[in-house]
């Protein structure tokens, strides 16, 4: 895996985190165009990522072959499958969970406007039922970086969650009742930006 693939999910969160930015401070003018340009930046890089995979792949099949083999011939196979190369990121999980983040930020800011113009009950109720949701279910306190499960949904403290696989690193889910039965990994934790903006 070269560095660029490793940084990847960094680079993405990164993204999601300046949308985050963008749908809150942004003028509504130019809200959705700075919305597609980030998303067409994360659909740049997974394309790329695509493109890196594919190279190397050539290369290994390629430097597998047999050793009687033209090197002209060698070189036109590899750029023949580089330029054949179309990469798709429609199915890339960067670019699906860029779209949800979005969906799920312009949800919550349309609902805290609404709220805006709701009696000070329901404005309260509100309150309430964030600060439970921004309490992490392994340490009992109220999460400073919440982390979602991409696997389950489920959200932790991220201080907690690490503590919790430094002590066992076969753990589940923490959560009760919950399906997920694969083993909790910090590649499948993304920090949840929702809930970083209700803090």
């Amino acid at each position: 895996m070269s560095e660029f693939e490793k940084l990847l999910p960094n680079i993405c969160d990164s993204i999601a985190k300046t949308a985050a930015h963008v749908i809150s401070y942004a003028d509504d003018d130019n809200k959705e165009e700075l919305l597609d340009a980030l998303r067409s930046n994360v659909q740049n890089y997974t394309e790329n990522s695509q493109k890196f995979q594919n190279i190397n792949a050539l290369i290994s099949n390629l430097s597998s072959g047999r050793s009687d083999t033209n090197v002209e011939e060698i070189l036109q196979n590899f750029n023949d499958g580089v330029s054949n190369f179309q990469p798709d990121s429609s199915t890339n999980e960067f670019l699906k969970q860029y779209d949800t983040r979005v969906a799920d930020l312009k949800k919550n800011l349309a609902g805290e406007k609404s709220t805006d113009n709701d009696d000070e009950d329901a404005d309260m109720q509100m309150t309430e039922e964030d600060g439970a949701n921004l309490i992490c279910p392994i340490s009992k306190v109220r999460m400073t970086e919440p982390m979602k499960n991409n696997i389950c949904g489920h959200v932790y403290d991220k201080a907690s969650i690490i503590a919790l696989l430094r002590g066992n690193a076969a753990t589940r889910c923490p959560i009760v009742g919950c399906s997920n039965k694969k083993h909790l990994i910090m590649d499948d934790l993304t920090s949840d930006i929702v809930r970083q903006m209700c803090m």
